[in-house]
């Protein structure tokens, strides 16, 4: 055979091999990552193996060496040296195999049947295959992805200033914001970064006129345990915050937060619980220059209640642990709705971070903004009692007195559907929806609905949803979103954040509760800085679902990122919701 050296072949994959002569023990690795190893037996010391970094250069399934044996599955990468199985003696029936482990070889790689097997069809020609002399410690192995889904409420207006409570670059976390500029004119912006220990840290871009920009947290902070962030831009932009983890108990998710314009003294929230598999949390950002005092009311959903008081220091952020004050246990009295209140004139921003392994089987993470103040009226754009999905609505009546509450679905195929109910005063109450429409994997169980007061109470509604998301093709994703809803239709809906590269599925879910067919505009800006617009009709009490894929395709580079504004011309106006369900690399 000839004496090719395999050095002359390039890789052309993310696969590596390393054989440790000292080890006896052949590794393999894939994007710098450890994907398994087995024991081999090298040359002996008179036919050693070659030391140095060499290419898989050709496959041959068998070889008859001409001296009364067969070896199978073998990779050469030095001439006639290769990785092959141990021998097989056809005259006997025999494996040579008990030498494993110590040198024993004319200087191939010998492995048992089955990890040459495995080497065999895992090595693609061209494969790195270092021979080293040394002991070697392999990489760890590549991190799951963060499997999921994220939800938002797009905002009615652009604005110069975003805050967000929330966030975090520590191992495991990946933390992203989403700017993006729908003026024609560049904006220029300054990211402020607050961590919990006070220290801040200042990063300017430029967002071009009708396009996006994504700043990678990570890269600018390094492993910060905790963050909120402060945006101010000479020109009106929208910002959103995505972040993707494994959190402590293991669960790997992500979730996807438009920020808020402007701090205030008081924020409600209607879901939270410290029930098992459950962990839940108050992010509060303090961005003014005194101490903020703040007092959080819980109303528990056995009627009790519960205040926590804490201090937040200027120029940073307090992450509470809500397990700490209520405990933990499987019932109601552990489910809460919570309003954050500034209690010596400052301003502040809180939102509720939540993460869970529902049902001991969907694990992940989801996250509120709170809301400023209670309204009479709730709208939601996304929701569907399909197989492999549970939706909840979670009310919370803050006054004094029980509010009467009537909810109406509106359906993918036309038809509403109607419940009341009656939440206690300082109380909360959750709805599964399914227990109002069925399970059914038709449009008749996708829905968009609004919640009312009745009596003209103001409450405050979330919309948790847990789901096994089987997207196009084999896509199978685990997780869960929340989402306050909205208190007021609008024409305009702007939404930083979205892609369409591969392992990611971006949804826009518009509702028209109005009586007439509503006709949409959707302006895509790209982040290559193309536009692209799209035209529909949404039919009056309806619900119209647009997978972003069908009107951008799949690409894995920027002019697969968008922003967008979805834009009615429906005098009643719309509310949109986009969902993203994604499996997130986490390297």
């Amino acid at each position: 055979m000839s004496m090719l050296s395999g050095t002359q072949c390039k890789a052309e994959s993310g696969k590596r091999i390393v054989v440790s002569i000292d080890d006896q023990v052949a590794y393999f690795l894939e994007d710098g990552f450890f994907v398994r190893s087995h024991i081999v037996s090298t040359g002996t010391d008179a036919t050693p193996t070659p030391v140095g970094t060499f290419h898989i250069y050709r496959h041959e399934y068998s070889y008859d060496n001409g001296s009364s044996s067969v070896q199978f599955y073998t990779m050469y990468y030095y001439g006639h040296l290769g990785f092959h199985s141990v021998l097989y003696h056809p005259s006997d029936g025999s494996w040579t195999g008990s030498e494993l482990g110590q040198k024993a070889s004319h200087g191939c790689i010998r492995q048992r049947l089955d990890d040459a097997r495995w080497a065999y069809y895992w090595t693609p020609d061209g494969t790195e295959a270092d021979m080293i002399q040394q002991h070697f410690t392999p990489p760890p192995p590549k991190p799951k992805p963060a499997e999921g889904g994220g939800d938002a409420a797009g905002t009615v207006r652009p604005s110069k200033t975003w805050y967000f409570a929330e966030g975090c670059t520590a191992d495991g976390f990946d933390e992203f914001l989403s700017v993006m500029n729908p003026q024609a004119d560049p904006a220029n912006a300054t990211i402020t970064f607050m961590a919990s220990d006070g220290s801040r840290i200042d990063t300017k871009l430029t967002i071009p006129p009708h396009s996006r920009r994504t700043i990678h947290a990570n890269t600018i902070l390094g492993g910060k345990q905790g963050l909120s962030a402060a945006i101010a831009s000479d020109r009106s932009i929208v910002a959103e915050r995505s972040m993707y983890y494994q959190y402590g108990n293991g669960a790997l998710g992500g979730d996807m937060t438009s920020g808020s314009t402007s701090p205030a003294k008081e924020w409600y929230f209607a879901e939270g619980t410290c029930r098992p598999g459950f962990d839940s949390y108050l992010c509060i950002e303090n961005p003014g220059v005194g101490t903020a005092d703040v007092r959080i009311d819980y109303a528990l959903g056995n009627g009790a209640a519960s205040a926590q008081k804490v201090t937040v220091k200027p120029l940073s952020r307090l992450t509470i642990n809500v397990k700490d004050h209520l405990g933990g246990g499987d019932d109601a009295a552990h489910d809460f709705s919570c309003i954050v209140k500034c209690t010596n004139g400052r301003s502040i921003i809180a939102e509720r971070p939540q993460y869970f392994n529902y049902g001991g089987v969907w694990d992940g993470g989801h996250n509120v903004v709170g809301l400023n103040a209670p309204a009479p009226a709730f709208y939601f754009a996304e929701g569907t009692c399909r197989p492999g999905f549970e939706p909840y609505l979670c009310i919370f009546n803050p006054q004094s007195h029980s509010a009467k509450v009537k909810i109406t679905f509106m359906l993918g195929n036309g038809k509403q559907v109607s419940g009341y109910l009656r939440v206690g005063g300082r109380s909360r109450f959750t709805a599964r929806v399914k227990d109002y429409l069925g399970e059914g994997d038709d449009d008749a169980h996708d829905f968009s609905c609004e919640v009312r007061s009745v009596d003209g109470s103001a409450i405050v509604v979330e919309r948790p949803m847990y789901f096994d998301y089987h997207g196009p093709g084999t896509l199978n994703w685990a997780g869960g979103h929340d989402i306050m809803g909205v208190t007021a239709l609008a024409s305009d809906w702007y939404f930083a954040e979205g892609t369409c590269r591969p392992r990611f599925e971006p949804y826009l879910c518009i509702f028209n509760p109005g009586d007439g067919a509503a006709g949409v505009t959707i302006t895509y800006m790209l982040g290559n800085g193309s536009v692209v617009r799209k035209d529909l009709k949404v039919a009056a009490r309806s619900r119209a679902t647009v997978h972003v894929k069908d009107h951008l395709g799949e690409g894995d580079d920027t002019a697969h990122d968008f922003s967008c504004v979805v834009h009615s011309t429906s005098p009643g106006g719309i509310m949109v919701e986009r969902p993203i369900y994604f499996s997130y690399k986490r390297y």
